[in-house]
């Protein structure tokens, strides 16, 4: 990969280069309530990769955790409940404007 591709690239601990800007492109369209959590101890994603997503997507809410790690951050009770606490934010947000 030369210099130029790797411009807003994305980079894993395993060093594959991901180019996020299709997957941003094609979903940027659609601005849906979004909600990116990250652990900055993730050793599978970056947590530049997510925190670049919430970036690109100025709808989108970003929590940044530390010492959950890649997948127990899918167990944590603190974060079911801020995944929770989100969903019903964003549900009663829709029922309010329709």
């Amino acid at each position: 990969m030369n210099e130029n591709s790797r411009k807003g690239a994305v980079t894993n601990r395993n060093h594959y280069h991901l180019s996020p800007t299709p997957f941003i492109v094609f979903h940027s369209r659609f601005q849906v309530p979004t909600l990116i959590i990250h652990d900055k101890n993730d050793r599978e994603v970056d947590w530049s990769n997510g925190n670049h997503v919430a970036r690109m997507w100025p709808w989108a809410k970003f929590i940044s955790t530390t010492g959950l790690g890649h997948r127990r951050i899918l167990i944590n009770q603190e974060v079911i409940e801020m995944v929770s606490e989100f969903v019903v934010e964003k549900q009663k947000e829709t029922k309010g404007s329709s």
